[in-house]
């Protein structure tokens, strides 16, 4: 490779590493096997934030109550400096969510509220849903939470 010559490359950091400093080397090899390495300090940043929810299960009776589950964003070292939107999907057949999505802003990132209501046909079991926080113009992140549907109560016995 002639001196002159500027050889660009992108850097990313795995999902779930540690934030720290990385050694990387470099090696550049042209055809005729000149080779020159060189090494790097590459610096892994904490995340921007960290999502969660709070129950992460929740349990709801078909055709009974409402139960709220409230989404958190907890800012890291480089928090977004927009607006955030969580958005819940993956819903159990028969439950709604109100809102379908929330809107949480810097500096405080407060949390979002999300009622789920399961309706009298809703089907019974546990359901994994995820809620997913959409920065503008950032990668978005995900954390999941379980609702877990009882059946409707039985009609009384007759006397």
């Amino acid at each position: 490779m002639p001196p002159a010559r500027v050889v660009s490359f992108t850097l990313r950091a795995a999902a779930g590493l540690a934030a720290g400093d990385r050694t990387v080397t470099v090696k550049v090899a042209d055809p005729n096997g000149v080779e020159a390495t060189t090494t790097v300090v590459a610096r892994v940043l904490p995340p921007d934030f960290a999502p969660s929810v709070t129950p992460s299960n929740l349990v709801l009776n078909a055709g009974g109550a409402a139960g709220t589950i409230a989404a958190f964003l907890t800012p890291g070292s480089c928090p977004p400096s927009t607006d955030v939107t969580i958005t819940p999907s993956g819903l159990p057949p028969g439950v709604v969510v109100t809102p379908t999505s929330a809107l949480v802003s810097p500096p405080d990132f407060g949390p979002a509220l999300f009622s789920f209501l399961a309706g009298a046909g809703a089907e019974p079991g546990p359901s994994t849903i995820t809620f997913t926080w959409a920065p503008n113009g950032a990668t978005p992140q995900t954390t999941t939470a379980t609702i877990s549907v009882c059946g409707a109560p039985a009609a009384p016995g007759s006397p």
